[in-house]
């Protein structure tokens, strides 16, 4: 129910609305996992179509003093779901296509659901794996209500995938607080339609990319902001690689 709830949301804003349903997705739950040694009760994931199999999404159950509850959490399968959707656009898995994942994936969540935190009923608040919020009394897997810059990580290096990847979502909803989603949403997804042609999209591809939409879409009225947006968080193309 939470995942087609999001998937018709999303189809809203999409240039083409039919190929999100053309696959079924299917979701496991890892209640009784047949190898315990390599049970990871933290996992959640999304795994793409094959030839012989559909794609479907992998949830394990959680725990109390960590991440709780991820089976059942409508944050949780919808992010899910987000990488099903982008990756009718990024195939590839390198360090900086997961940052875009990621940060994407995120940025559906929060902005359907009208938040700056991703996953706050799966974190407790002492939890290592999560953010205390600026601004409320609860901690979030991750949160778009952040100064965070991208100077700061290296988007080469995995071990800085999810910070790297909020530097991106802040942008996005900074930008989405001032224009509204639905210009957010259009202008993403006319991104990622121009991002379809280039094989390992690089940060930086996705940025420009957002810029030339806006171009196209708006004859760049939104430019001065995006790009002071952009330089507050050290995302203009001409300063990352």
């Amino acid at each position: 129910h939470n995942a087609n709830t999001h998937a018709k949301w999303i189809s809203e804003y999409l240039p083409s609305k039919r190929w999100i349903f053309d696959q079924i997705l299917l979701a496991y739950i890892f209640k009784n996992p047949t190898n315990q040694n390599h049970y990871n009760p933290l996992t959640a994931h999304y795994i793409p179509a094959s030839s012989n199999r559909k794609a479907k999404i992998e949830l394990a159950l959680g725990e109390k003093t960590s991440l709780t509850h991820l089976s059942i959490d409508p944050d949780v399968i919808s992010h899910e779901l987000g990488h099903h959707i982008i990756y009718h656009y990024i195939e590839k898995t390198d360090t900086q296509t997961v940052i875009l994942h990621e940060a994407l994936s995120d940025f559906f969540v929060m902005a359907r659901m009208k938040t700056s935190c991703f996953g706050e009923d799966i974190c407790p608040l002492d939890s290592s794996y999560c953010f205390k919020h600026p601004n409320l009394n609860k901690a979030c897997l991750r949160s778009s209500a952040n100064k965070l810059t991208l100077s700061k990580f290296d988007i080469n290096d995995d071990k800085h995938i999810y910070l790297a990847s909020m530097v991106i979502s802040g942008f996005l909803t900074d930008f989405s607080l001032q224009y509204g989603t639905s210009t957010t949403l259009t202008l993403v997804f006319q991104s990622l339609e121009y991002i379809k042609k280039i094989w390992s999209p690089r940060v930086s591809d996705f940025i420009e990319l957002f810029l030339i939409s806006d171009d196209e879409l708006y004859e760049g009225s939104h430019k001065s902001t995006i790009e002071q947006l952009l330089q507050e968080r050290e995302l203009l193309p001409t300063t990352k690689s």
